[in-house]
């Protein structure tokens, strides 16, 4: 799937939630996948859950798929492309091995997420070309890894 077609995806949903009237916290993000069956997916932050987790258990629960092809990930408020941070990245490998050949799409380029995890020649600090509309010269990486471990406690009530 193209970034601009991801892209658009991902800018539904965080228009959507900016005219629901819900408070948007200011580290908020939407994630948009597309699975390798050609169906997509969304998640989006919060209380500690980051959006990325949030499209994969989405694609489980409601496509029993595992399996990605590409991936966006925004800033809700700014709408800026941002690039996954280590410990999504590897609970979406652990996932399915298969998902390591999947894609994080930004305006310029596709990259692995080997690539990421440093199985391959990826280097965080690489500006991106070509960012549409003011966006920022680097992508920034999301937070919530911290120390080689990423903490997740969230407590589901119904």
């Amino acid at each position: 799937m193209t970034f601009e077609a991801i892209y658009n995806i991902a800018l539904e949903v965080a228009n959507a939630r900016a005219q629901s009237g819900e408070y948007i916290a200011p580290d908020e993000t939407i994630c948009v996948i597309c699975s390798r069956t050609g169906r997509v997916y969304n998640g989006v932050s919060h209380m500690g859950v980051h959006a990325e987790i949030e499209a994969m258990r989405n694609m489980q629960t409601y496509g029993n798929e595992v399996a990605i092809e590409s991936m966006v990930l925004i800033a809700t408020i700014s709408r800026s492309p941002m690039l996954p941070c280590t410990g999504c990245i590897n609970y979406i490998i652990s996932m399915s091995p298969e998902n390591s050949m999947g894609y994080v799409v930004m305006p310029d380029r596709m990259i692995s997420l080997s690539e990421m995890l440093g199985t391959g020649t990826y280097a965080p600090s690489t500006p991106f070309s070509g960012m549409p509309n003011g966006m920022p010269a680097v992508a920034p990486v999301q937070s919530g890894y911290l120390s080689g471990q990423f903490v997740q406690s969230v407590q589901y009530s119904s």
